[in-house]
C-alpha cells in the first residue's frame, strides 16, 4: 500500500492502522503466502504457499513450483479450488504490486473467462502467460520484482535504473516530459524524486516558479506531482525509531512513517508547507485568462485540488493528532480556507459565463457541458471543508446549483477530475446542514428563493419567476415546490403547502436531490434528440434543454419543461429483428453444414423448424418515407423483376443508370443468392397488386443461408390503390405452389393519395412482403397508422396454415 495514491485523511488512517494490527501479529515469513512481490525474500521455497503445495503435491511433483504451475492437470483435477484461490491471489497482487503500461490488455468483467492465466513450470521458478504477455517470470537466482511507481524516477529512465542522485548525472540525456522541461530542470526534478523524505517540500519549491508552473500542463508531470504529495511510502510501526548511522543511508526504511509522508510532513513542519501552497495558488490565478479552454486552465484546476486536499489533511491533523506549532498551522490553514473560497471560485463562475456566452455547434456545446460539469465539481470540492456557521446564501447555492448541473447532465467519468463520488460525499455530508439553513424560522423570502431559483436553472436552464414554498407534514423535511397560483404577497414570507393540495408543479427534494415535475424525474432529452435535425432547427440549444420522460410500451415521450413540445422516440421494429434473428439462426446452420462438408463425414441437422411470423407488436421503427431515387436507411435497392431474369447466364448481375442522372444514381444491384426471391415473388406481384409499385429489398444483399426475405413496398403514382381481393376471395394459394396450402386474402380499404404519396420523389411505405425461402411461402402486410403508431395487418397469405385466421 506504500504506493497507493490516498488523498482522503481518514484512508491515510486506516491504513495505517491496518497496517497496525498486521504487524502485531508478527507473522513470520514461512506462514505468508505468495512472497514472491517482496525483493527482500531471497529464499521463496519456504513461504506458506510452497509448503502447502509441497504436501499437496507429495508423489506427484518433486518441486514447489511445479505444483504451482500444475503442468500435468493433477492439482487441478484433485484440489480445484487450489487453482481459483492461485489464480486469484495472482490477480490481486500483481495489479497491487505493478504499475501496468497502456500495452496491457484491458480485462472487463465479460472478458475475464477468454483471458485465463497460463501457468508453466521453468527450471528454477515459473511463468505465468496473460492473454499471451509475459506477466511475471521468476528464476530465483537473478530476478527480483521491482515495483515502479510515478515516485520512482527509474520510471523516466529507462533501461537505467535509477539508486542515487550520482546515477541521474551519469545519463546523457533525460526526459523532458512531452517537452515541457529543459534538461537541468529534469535533472533536477528526477534528483528530488532521489529523496522521497524530503521530496515534499523540495516539489512544492520547484514547480512555485513561473517556468515550471506551466510545465504542469503535463497529465505525466501532474500524476508525478499528486504520486509525490499523497502516496503514503514506506509504513513504520508506532514506537519503532530506526536510527541513522550513516549518511547518505543506505537503509531507505529508516525514513518509513507511520501516517504516510505528507500528514507527517504536515505534523513536523506544516506551517511553511501551506505558506508555499498559498504561494502557488496565487501564481497560477495570475495566468487565468477567464477562458476554461486555455492550457493554463487545467493547471489552475489541479493545483486546486491539490490545495484543497492539502487543507483537508491539515485540518484532520488539527483535530486528531498534534502537529508542531498547532497555532501557527490552525491560522495558516484558515489563511489557505479562506484564499480558495474568496478568490478561486469567481474565477471559475467567468468560466462559466464564457462557455454560456461562445458561440458553438451542436457537438460542441456538449463538450461545453462537460467542461462546465468539471468546473462544478471543482466547486463543490472548495466547499467539502465548509463549516455551519459559514453557510450563507452564496456558498448554499453554489453548492446546490452545482450539484443540480451535474446530475441532470451526467457527464461520463473519463471527462471529470473531480469524481462524482467524491461529489455525492461531500453533498451527503452536508446535506442535512443545508436543509437547516433554508428551513430556519428567521429565514428571509429573498435568500430562500435566490438560492432555489439558482439551483432550478442550473439544472433546468430555465428562469423561475413565480414563488417558492415549502411542503408541510410529517417527512416532507427538506422539499421545495414552486406555487402555480400566487399573487406578489407570495414573494413577501415563506409559504406552506400541503402535498394534496396540488397548488405546485415543480418540487426540489433536497433529501434525494433531485428536481421532480408532475411527479416525474426531470433529466436531459437524450443525445439522440439533441442532434436530430428536426430537434436543432427548432431549438437554438437542446443539450440544454430538460423534460419528464414517460415510458409506455412501445414508445418514450418527453415533456419539454416550459416550451410546451413534446418528443415521441418508438421502440425497435418487432418484424425487422425477428427476420434478422431468423437469418443468424439459418447462417449458423448453414456455416456447420459447410465445416462438416469440408472435414467429411455425415451431415447432420436439426430439423427444419422455422418460426412463422403471426403477429408484431404495433412499433415501427423503420424509416417510413422512402426517397424513389435512394431507398432508405435500411431498405436502399429497388427491386427489379428484369434483372432477377437476365441472371441465368451470370452469377451476378448489376445495372446501374447515368452517373450523370441524379435522379438515376440508385442501386439496382442483384445476386445469385436472391433467385429464389423472384422465383416466390414474381407469380404473386404479379396477380396480386393492381398498379405499379415501387419495391424495395435490403441494402445488404442476401447471403445464400437465408431463408427469410423482408421487402417493403410503397405507392409509385397519385392514383387510389388496393390490393386485389373480392375478385379472387378463396382463390387457391395452392396454385401457386404445388402441395401448398390454401391462400387467404382480406379486403384493404381505399387509400387516399395525401397519404401514400409525398411527391414525385418521395413516398410512404404502405405494405411488407415476408416471403419464406423452405415453405414457399409469402405473406403480405398492410400497414395502418392509427394513435401515432403503424399497425400491421395481414391482408395476403398462400398458406393459411400459418396466420391466426
Amino acid at each position: 500500500t506504500s504506493n497507493l495514491l490516498m488523498i482522503s485523511p481518514e484512508l491515510v488512517i486506516a491504513r495505517s492502522r491496518v497496517l497496525s494490527y498486521f504487524h502485531s501479529l508478527k507473522v513470520k515469513p514461512e506462514n505468508e503466502i505468495f512472497n514472491w512481490e517482496d525483493p527482500a525474500t531471497e529464499n521463496t521455497d519456504k513461504c506458506a504457499t510452497w509448503t502447502m503445495c509441497a504436501e499437496l503435491a507429495e508423489g506427484v511433483y518433486d518441486s514447489g513450483h511445479k505444483a504451482i504451475a500444475d503442468p500435468l492437470g493433477q492439482m487441478a483435477k484433485h484440489f480445484p479450488e487450489f487453482v481459483y484461490l492461485r489464480d486469484i491471489m495472482f490477480y490481486w497482487k500483481f495489479y497491487m504490486a505493478f504499475k501496468v503500461d497502456e500495452s496491457w490488455p484491458n480485462i472487463s468483467s465479460d472478458e475475464t473467462a477468454n483471458y485465463g492465466l497460463k501457468w508453466s513450470s521453468q527450471s528454477k521458478g515459473y511463468q505465468v502467460d496473460l492473454a499471451g504477455i509475459v506477466a511475471f517470470q521468476a528464476d530465483y537466482q537473478r530476478y527480483k520484482v521491482q515495483i515502479q511507481t510515478a515516485t520512482d524516477p527509474s520510471t523516466f529512465t529507462t533501461p537505467h535504473e535509477i539508486r542515487s542522485e550520482e546515477d541521474i548525472l551519469h545519463i546523457r540525456r533525460l526526459t523532458t516530459f512531452d517537452q515541457n522541461l529543459k534538461q537541468p530542470e529534469s535533472e533536477q526534478l528526477l534528483s528530488f524524486l532521489t529523496a522521497p523524505y524530503l521530496r515534499i517540500p523540495l516539489l512544492l519549491q520547484f514547480f512555485s516558479s513561473r517556468d515550471n508552473i506551466r510545465a504542469l500542463q503535463s497529465p505525466l508531470l501532474q500524476s508525478l506531482f499528486e504520486a509525490a504529495l499523497f502516496e503514503p511510502g514506506p509504513y513504520q510501526p508506532p514506537g519503532v525509531v530506526k536510527e541513522i548511522t550513516q549518511v547518505p543511508c543506505t537503509d531507505r526504511s529508516a525514513f518509513a512513517t507511520e501516517y504516510g509522508l505528507l500528514l507527517n510532513e504536515i505534523i513536523q513542519s506544516g506551517e511553511p508547507m501551506l505558506n508555499r501552497v498559498i504561494a502557488l495558488l496565487k501564481l497560477v490565478l495570475a495566468f487565468d485568462s477567464s477562458n476554461p479552454k486555455d492550457s493554463m486552465s487545467t493547471v489552475i484546476m489541479f493545483i486546486t485540488r491539490v490545495a484543497v486536499r492539502l487543507e483537508l489533511m491539515t485540518a484532520y491533523a488539527l483535530e486528531h493528532l498534534k502537529p508542531l506549532n498547532e497555532s501557527g498551522l490552525d491560522k495558516v490553514q484558515r489563511a489557505l480556507w479562506d484564499y480558495l473560497i474568496r478568490e478561486v471560485p469567481p474565477a471559475m463562475q467567468k468560466w462559466l459565463e464564457w462557455l454560456d456566452g461562445e458561440t458553438a455547434t451542436q457537438s460542441e456545446k456538449i463538450a461545453n457541458d462537460y467542461i462546465a460539469c468539471d468546473i462544478h465539481a471543482h466547486l463543490i470540492l472548495m466547499h467539502s471543508n465548509v463549516k455551519t456557521f459559514q453557510f450563507n446564501v452564496k456558498v448554499v447555492g453554489t453548492m446546490l446549483s452545482s450539484f443540480a448541473f451535474i446530475t441532470n447532465r451526467k457527464p461520463p467519468a473519463d471527462r471529470m477530475h473531480v469524481s462524482l463520488m467524491d461529489v455525492f460525499h461531500i453533498l451527503q455530508t452536508h446535506r442535512a446542514h443545508l436543509m437547516s439553513w433554508l428551513n430556519q424560522d428567521d429565514r428571509d423570502s429573498v435568500s430562500f428563493n435566490e438560492v432555489l431559483n439558482r439551483t432550478f436553472k442550473a439544472a433546468t436552464g430555465v428562469d423561475n419567476t413565480k414563488p417558492w414554498a415549502r411542503l408541510s407534514g410529517f417527512g416532507n423535511e427538506g422539499r421545495y415546490v414552486i406555487l402555480k397560483n400566487a399573487g406578489p404577497e407570495a414573494f413577501e414570507k415563506i409559504h406552506f403547502c400541503n402535498e394534496s393540495d396540488g397548488a405546485y408543479e415543480v418540487e426540489f427534494n433536497l433529501q434525494v436531490m433531485q428536481i421532480v415535475t408532475a411527479g416525474v424525474i426531470l433529466m436531459p432529452i437524450p443525445s439522440t434528440l439533441q442532434t436530430n435535425d428536426d430537434v436543432k432547427y427548432l431549438f437554438a440549444e437542446p443539450h440544454t434543454l430538460m423534460a419528464a420522460p414517460e415510458t409506455t410500451e412501445y414508445t418514450k415521450k418527453y415533456h419539454v419543461i416550459s416550451r410546451g413540445y413534446m418528443f415521441c422516440s418508438w421502440s425497435e421494429d418487432s418484424l425487422y429483428s425477428i427476420v434478422q434473428q431468423q437469418n443468424e439462426r439459418e447462417k449458423r446452420k448453414y456455416e456447420e453444414k459447410k465445416k462438416l462438408e469440408r472435414f467429411g463425414g455425415d451431415v447432420l441437422l436439426e430439423k427444419e423448424v422455422e418460426t412463422t411470423i403471426e403477429e408484431f407488436a404495433p412499433a415501427y421503427a423503420l424509416d417510413l418515407i422512402v426517397d424513389h431515387n435512394h431507398g432508405n436507411r435500411k431498405f436502399g435497392r429497388r427491386y427489379d423483376p428484369w434483372a432477377f431474369r437476365r441472371m441465368d447466364s451470370i452469377k451476378q448481375y448489376r445495372m446501374l443508370g447515368d452517373d450523370s442522372d441524379e435522379e438515376n444514381v440508385f442501386k439496382f444491384a442483384v445476386y445469385e443468392s436472391e433467385r429464389w426471391v423472384s422465383n416466390l415473388f414474381e407469380t404473386v406481384r404479379s396477380q396480386l397488386f393492381d398498379i405499379e409499385m415501387e419495391f424495395y429489398l435490403p441494402t445488404e444483399p442476401l447471403e445464400e443461408h437465408v431463408n427469410v426475405a423482408h421487402i417493403i413496398a410503397s405507392f409509385k403514382g397519385t392514383e387510389q390503390a388496393k390490393v386485389k381481393g373480392n375478385e379472387n376471395k378463396g382463390g387457391g394459394g395452392g396454385g401457386f405452389f404445388g402441395g401448398g396450402g390454401p391462400a387467404f386474402f382480406a379486403n384493404v380499404p381505399l387509400f387516399d393519395k395525401s397519404q401514400i404519396r409525398l411527391s414525385d420523389r418521395f413516398g410512404v411505405v404502405k405494405f411488407e412482403v415476408v416471403l419464406f425461402k423452405h415453405r414457399e411461402m409469402v405473406q403480405v402486410y398492410a400497414l395502418h397508422s392509427h394513435g401515432r403508431q403503424h399497425y400491421r395487418s395481414l391482408v395476403y397469405t398462400t398458406d393459411v396454415n400459418f396466420t391466426l385466421r
